[in-house]
C-alpha cells in the first residue's frame, strides 16, 4: 500500500518556527539542517530517556528541527523528506536525507504536524482513501492511500 501526505498552508506564517509559534526563546544551537548528526541516540545525550523510560532522540538535532520554518515542514512532507516513522513513544516522524532518517521528537512533531483526523473519504471504484486531518493552525494535512 502506498501512503502519501499532502500539506498546505494554514494560518501560521511560512517563516514561523516551533519557537515563535509557542512564544519561546530559541535554545542555543544550530539552525542548519546540514548540521544534523547521523547519530539519533548519542550515548552522552541529556536526557537519555523520558519519564516513562523511552529513549530520547539527539537533543542537538531537536533544536535544529525546532528552528525550521513552517514552509520547510510543508515542503518536507510534500517532497517525501518528512515521513511517518513510528519508532517509539518519543518518535513518530523522521526527516529523511538519502538513506539516513533523523528522528524528530514527538513533542515537536505533535505540535507542528496535524495529528487528529477530521474526516475520511473513500472511492470504492479506485479504492482510494483520503483522511483529512484537523487544521492545527500550523498547516493542513491529508493522507491518502490505495488498496483494500
Amino acid at each position: 500500500m502506498n501512503i502519501s501526505y499532502t500539506a498546505t498552508p494554514s494560518t501560521a506564517a511560512p517563516t514561523d518556527t516551533f519557537y515563535s509559534l509557542k512564544g519561546l526563546t530559541p535554545d542555543a544551537g544550530s539552525l542548519s539542517i546540514s548540521d544534523l548528526s547521523t547519530d539519533n541516540y548519542p550515548a552522552d545525550r541529556v536526557p537519555l530517556k523520558d519519564p516513562n523510560g523511552y529513549d530520547m532522540p539527539n537533543p542537538a538535532n531537536q533544536i535544529i528541527f525546532k528552528n525550521q520554518p513552517v514552509s520547510w515542514w510543508i515542503d518536507g512532507i510534500n517532497g517525501g523528506k518528512i515521513v511517518y516513522t513510528p519508532v517509539s513513544n518519543t518518535v513518530n516522524w523522521s526527516y529523511v536525507d538519502g538513506e539516513t532518517k533523523y528522528h524528530i521528537l514527538f513533542e515537536i512533531s505533535f505540535f507542528m504536524i496535524p495529528n487528529r483526523s477530521k474526516g475520511m473519504d473513500r472511492d470504492e471504484t479506485t479504492k482510494l482513501t483520503m483522511v483529512v486531518m484537523e487544521d492545527n493552525g500550523v498547516f493542513n494535512l491529508s493522507q491518502s492511500y490505495q488498496g483494500f
